[in-house]
């Protein structure tokens, strides 16, 4: 017997699961019962996705279920193809992708067996060309392992600018020393404010969400 994967699927009869199982709920301005989450967890595994679901902020609808690829180019025209087909629904607006963080950059990671606060958001970046992207330069800090700082600074960039930014329009996120970053050419501004930088550097992509 073959195996279905993730192209197989077939997303009509998700969204007409989700729009009896999820929607109403939260249309109520509730959050599905455990159960109900994890056979979403589960429907999206099928698919190789992942999910996320809070508030809308700002928007017309109260609620924004993001379908995740997990920053992986080759996942994203299946989670695209997901969000094409999804309908109408009260309260809920289907988007491509975990969107950007609203927080302070500061995170908790596990380093050697040990967790470790990261306050990344003061963290200084640059900007440089890369073919039709942009490579994010991170200037490391002193105390801070190199190793530690890159896999900082890439989960930061990622919250900061969401995820299929980060997909589309990043090369590579690089960290480096402070001499290094010293003789990169360009503006040095904090990590938090990549979202605006970014979007006035590089061309944006249409819009990937249903409102």
């Amino acid at each position: 017997m073959l195996k279905k994967t993730g192209d197989d699927v077939d997303d009509s009869g998700f969204w007409e699961w989700f729009s009896s199982a999820i929607a109403p709920t939260l249309a109520a301005g509730r959050i599905p019962p455990d159960d109900v989450l994890a056979t979403l967890d589960s429907r999206m595994r099928e698919r190789d996705l992942s999910w996320e679901i809070g508030p809308n902020d700002g928007g017309a609808k109260s609620w924004a279920f993001a379908v995740s690829f997990g920053a992986d180019a080759r996942r994203l025209s299946r989670a695209a193809e997901l969000v094409r087909q999804a309908p109408e629904l009260p309260e809920c607006r289907v988007v491509l992708g975990k969107p950007p963080k609203e927080w302070d950059g500061t995170l908790e990671l596990q380093v050697l067996g040990e967790w470790r606060l990261f306050e990344t958001g003061g963290w200084l970046c640059k900007l440089v060309p890369a073919e039709e992207k942009q490579l994010v330069v991170v200037r490391a800090e002193a105390e801070v392992a190199e190793e530690s700082s890159s896999m900082a600074a890439d989960i930061a960039v990622q919250s900061v600018i969401g995820e299929t930014p980060y997909v589309l329009e990043v090369a590579r996120v690089l960290v480096m020393d402070p001499e290094g970053f010293a003789t990169i050419p360009g503006e040095a501004f904090e990590l938090l404010e990549l979202g605006s930088m970014i979007k006035r550097l590089t061309p944006q992509p249409s819009d990937t969400s249903l409102d």
